[in-house]
């Protein structure tokens, strides 16, 4: 049933669309690992299909039962934890489209729910570190950290919810560095996607990073 919904996403209307993936992404909490994957490609190609605007109504629910979804490693695959990834990312990158700052209060608990997939130098880590480092370069840009800095410069204490995400996933990545016994390259990497992003003004963040403190408790 689900291959065929899959299958037939093109062909269905918008509301019968958002009927299904409103019903369909509630069973990733509570399915057994041999059907979250093929949950997984049904909300995929439902994203795929339905129109941004359309999507917004159900996009805080979509993005916190897949974030909670690929932070259960010890449940899922390999394969279905990149593919949970992949489908967060596209949605995600989707919404940006309509509005791009709203949804970046979402990147730091993502990246904290596949972190150690970045401390693990393995196959699956190249695979993890190509998505985020997607979602840095789509969601993250020059005018946004030229903003943030300057209201960290001025310790201007109504710091926008951008700056706090771009701040918090400079803790995410300060912490993964002191916590690991030798940074590897799909770590290394992500982190030169945010250097690069965020310019002249990636030292600006650092200084806060300090304050930010993240459990696994974040994600669910």
């Amino acid at each position: 049933m689900l291959i065929i919904l899959k299958l037939i996403a093109p062909n269905l209307s918008e509301k019968v669309r958002m009927k299904i993936i409103s019903d369909v992404y509630r069973f990733l909490r509570s399915a057994s690992s041999l059907l979250t994957g093929h949950i997984v490609g049904v909300v995929d190609a439902l994203v795929e299909q339905i129109e941004s605007k359309v999507l917004i109504a159900e996009s805080d629910n979509i993005i916190s039962a897949l974030t909670s979804y690929i932070s259960s490693s010890e449940k899922n695959t390999l394969d279905t934890t990149v593919s949970g990834l992949k489908t967060l990312s596209n949605l995600l990158n989707k919404l940006h489209d309509v509005q791009p700052t709203l949804w970046i209060g979402s990147l730091p608990v993502i990246f904290i729910s596949v972190k150690g997939y970045l401390v693990a130098d393995s196959n699956p880590s190249e695979a993890v570190a190509e998505v985020l480092k997607d979602l840095i370069n789509v969601h993250i840009d020059l005018k946004l950290s030229m903003t943030g800095a300057s209201k960290l410069c001025n310790n201007d204490e109504d710091v926008n919810p951008e700056t706090s995400a771009i701040v918090d996933l400079c803790s995410v990545f300060s912490n993964m560095l002191n916590t690991c016994k030798s940074p590897t390259e799909p770590m290394l990497d992500v982190i030169s996607a945010l250097f690069l992003r965020l310019g002249m003004f990636f030292y600006q963040f650092l200084p806060k990073c300090a304050s930010f403190k993240f459990t696994t408790a974040d994600i669910h």
